[in-house]
Formats: structure tokens, sequence, C-alpha cells
């Protein structure tokens, strides 16, 4: 790993480092709206499905830094070797599924309620397809930040370099541009 002394520049050598993940990552961001373009006018009428959109980028955003930075930690304490599927590894994946799949559920209900409030209509398939779509969304996104933590978080680290430099930006711009896909191919499946 990469020694940080007296005599280097943090910040010049993390901005190395990170400068092309970076604008990668910005550019695949802003791919994933070009997505939903697309499907503008089906979305626009799906009142829960706007409002869930900023929560759901967020909240999976924030699944992929915490598998970036917990799966980091692990490596630099030596809690993962060659063998990367370790108890502790386990333990991690069920407990962001188990959170993701109590907050993904919560998050449409209250969307749901506002929708509601505000006068939207919404009958019992509407709001299981609205439930169907958000689960789904955030399951696959949370399995695939995980993988993409665990390979790129074991290459980096082979390669003596720090895994934190590059796992959060790569993995919070695909929750951004994953999140985008995949509610635009539900929607167009579902509705």
């Amino acid at each position: 790993m990469k020694e940080y002394g007296e005599h280097s520049n943090v910040l010049k050598t993390i901005l190395k480092e990170s400068i092309r993940i970076i604008i990668f990552a910005s550019i695949i961001s802003s791919l994933g709206g070009l997505a939903l373009e697309n499907i503008k006018s089906i979305f626009i009428s799906l009142m829960p499905l706007i409002i869930l959109l900023p929560t759901l980028n967020d909240m999976i955003g924030d699944y992929g830094t915490i598998v970036s930075s917990t799966f980091s930690t692990m490596l630099h304490k030596g809690e993962v070797k060659k063998k990367w599927w370790t108890p502790e590894v386990q333990e991690m994946f069920m407990q962001i599924i188990i959170v993701a799949g109590i907050t993904a559920f919560l998050s449409a209900t209250i969307a749901l309620a506002i929708s509601k409030y505000y006068g939207a209509v919404i009958d019992a398939v509407f709001a299981f397809k609205v439930f169907f779509i958000t689960i789904i969304d955030v399951m696959v996104l949370v399995c695939l930040l995980f993988i993409t933590s665990i390979y790129a978080g074991l290459y980096y680290f082979n390669k003596k370099e720090d895994p934190n430099n590059f796992l959060i930006p790569i993995t919070t711009s695909i929750a951004d541009f994953g999140n985008m896909i995949v509610l635009t191919v539900l929607i167009i499946l579902f509705f």
C-alpha cells in the first residue's frame, strides 16, 4: 500500500489516482438521464416514482459507499485474502440486503402516501407495481454494487493501491446510472 509520509503530497496523490475515475463516473452518471428521457411521458404520469427517483439514487449510492468502505477496511485489516467470500463478507452482504429491502419498502410506502395526499389515483395493482419496481431496483443494484466493490477492491488492493480512492466514485456512479437504467426497464415492463 502506498505510504503517505511527511514529504508526500497526500492531496496531489489522491487526486492523481482518482481524477480519471471521477471523470469516468461523471460521464456514466450523465448517461443515465438519457434513459429516463426516452420514457419521460410515462414517467411523469407516475407520481410515486418521481418522488422515489432522488430517494433511490441517494439510498443506493449510500449502500455502494458502505459496501466499498467496509470491504476496503476488511482488506486493510487482513480479514479478506484470496478467498473473499468470508463469513465477515457474507454477514455484511446479508445486513445490506436486509436494510435495503426495509428501506425500499418504507420509501415506496411514503411515496405512495404523499402521492395519494396530493390527489393521485392509486389502486392496489398500481401500488403493488410501485412496491415491486422499488424493491427489485434496489436489490438488483445492491447486488451489482456488492460484486463491483469486491472485484474492484481486490483488483486495486492487489495493485498496491488504496481501494478507497477508487471504489466510492465507481460505486456511486454505477448506482446513479444503474438506478436510472433499471427504473427505465422496469417502468417499460410494468406500465
